[in-house]
């Protein structure tokens, strides 16, 4: 038989662990694709960076790996794998799933309280956000497409298409994310935090877009390396000296207005546009 997130979760607190690796295994549970590319991901597979979990755990990340070790030789038998281009993403499954003896057929209130929503593969794949934003309105209109036909039962219902998605993208530049699954995109608009007059707002249409000034500089920010800022904050003090690396970093942080740590990967952004004078 198919297992059910009811009937694993089941499994996991019938299962002798550690209160540690319980709660960890319900994290994974959590996240787990139930369909075919929900989030972009396998069927059966939960995708997680080693610092998402080391953060959710509130634990560091080698005691992270005692807790796989655990997991891993209980009856669960969890099973991960780097994948991607830069490997930084783990994909984890639990061996358990792949048994036929399990503890009996699905009941009803299983399926009641677990039902696929269609939601989740409406939004599959990839979202390229650089791609997106310096492509304008005639480049998202699938999208556009997908946030009205689900946003009137989330949280943004009321807004304007274009003013989530434009929102969802300066979110993510700002983060320096250039490629995010589909579903981060349902997330950002479950998540979505409504003022309690928003009912009374102005119409959606006459939502204002975000400035240019911080649109230049969330652009600025998205080509930058956010993992990589200690190594590129290195080069730049070694071509410009520590005391013209600081100037530019506050001539940044007063031309747009912002704190010295977003002004430090704006610098670090402009410099790899031109390729480090």
């Amino acid at each position: 038989m198919d297992m059910t997130t009811c009937s694993l979760l089941r499994r996991i607190t019938q299962t002798d662990l550690t209160m540690a690796a319980h709660k960890l295994a319900t994290l994974i549970l959590d996240r787990m694709a139930w369909k075919e590319g929900y989030n972009g991901l396998p069927k059966g597979a939960a995708g997680f960076t080693m610092a998402e979990l080391s953060e959710a755990m509130g634990v560091s990340r080698q005691y992270l790996y005692q807790l796989f070790a655990e997991l891993e030789a209980s009856e669960l038998k969890l099973s991960r794998e780097r994948v991607g281009a830069g490997g930084t993403l783990w994909l984890f499954r639990f061996g358990i799933m792949s048994e036929t003896d399990g503890p009996g057929p699905t009941t009803r209130g299983d399926r009641a309280l677990y039902k696929e929503e269609t939601n989740k593969t409406f939004f599959t794949g990839m979202i390229e956000i650089e791609i997106e934003a310096e492509s304008g309105v005639q480049g998202t209109g699938n999208w556009l497409e997908r946030i009205a036909a689900v946003k009137e039962k989330l949280p943004c219902k009321g807004l304007d298409s274009r003013h989530i998605w434009e929102r969802f993208l300066a979110f993510n530049q700002a983060r320096g994310h250039l490629r995010v699954p589909a579903g981060w995109l349902l997330g950002f608009m479950r998540k979505w935090r409504v003022r309690p007059e928003a009912a009374r707002s102005e119409p959606a249409e006459k939502v204002p877009s975000l400035p240019s000034r911080q649109l230049e500089l969330q652009k600025l920010i998205a080509k930058a390396s956010v993992a990589n800022r200690g190594f590129v904050e290195r080069e730049l003090r070694q071509a410009w000296g520590d005391q013209g690396y600081e100037q530019r970093v506050r001539e940044m942080a007063a031309r747009f207005g912002c704190g010295l740590f977003s002004a430090a990967l704006a610098v670090h952004g402009a410099a790899g546009a031109m390729a480090v004078p």
